[in-house]
């Protein structure tokens, strides 16, 4: 749950349950408590953005591009990664060098035991299992930049992690497969289908042959 502000930012937000500790609580303190903005950073992408002093869960902000790293990374002067930097690959937002090298640099420092698993963002090893939809969003990406053989490559690994009624979970163990949080995810399922679409989409037909 989170209370919505009419400039679109999040106010006040308790994770994971209502009585937790909030991540977001301008509501009550407008100049330590956080909150989520949404606003352009580099070149027109649009992200969301914690405030720099907000409370200790909440260090995630805008995601422009890092010229030290040549990728996109999680904000400004930083050089943390997040998975959320691909979509922009599959809105058409950015195609290009850029964005490949993106996919290299989140697949190095990201990926699990399984390269085609990744975790959400810098840090998440020590606290939860990959996360399906980064996976997904891994593959469009590939195939948005025109590496078709991976992108195709990761999604018949993909398609393999699912259960036995095509069912995917939120996260998957890196280490043996399982599955964990919620199961289905909704999340999961709409990048599943998107990369899909993606890949149909800007993969040559007779590369699809097969599949």
């Amino acid at each position: 749950m989170a209370l919505i502000a009419a400039d679109g930012g999040i106010d006040w937000m308790p994770m994971p349950n209502l009585d937790s500790t909030p991540v977001f609580a301008r509501l009550v303190d407008d100049d330590h408590g956080g909150c989520i903005e949404l606003h352009v950073v580099e070149d027109g992408l649009l992200a969301g953005a914690a405030r720099c002093r907000a409370p200790r869960r909440a260090g995630r902000r805008p995601r422009p591009r890092s010229e030290d790293l040549g990728a996109y990374t999680m904000f400004p002067g930083s050089a943390a990664l997040d998975t959320s930097v691909l979509l922009p690959a599959e809105s058409g937002f950015d195609r290009g060098e850029r964005m490949s090298r993106t996919i290299d640099a989140l697949t190095a420092e990201l990926g699990g035991g399984r390269e085609a698993l990744p975790y959400r963002y810098s840090g998440m090893r020590r606290e939860e299992h990959t996360f399906v939809a980064s996976a997904f969003w891994r593959a469009g990406a590939l195939a948005c930049v025109g590496r078709h053989d991976e992108a195709i490559a990761a999604m018949d690994e993909l398609v393999g992690h699912a259960n036995d009624v095509g069912i995917y979970s939120e996260m998957i163990s890196d280490r043996d497969g399982s599955f964990w949080g919620n199961l289905p995810q909704a999340l999961s399922h709409l990048a599943v289908v998107t990369a899909a679409l993606t890949i149909r989409d800007v993969v040559p037909e007779a590369r699809l042959a097969d599949h």
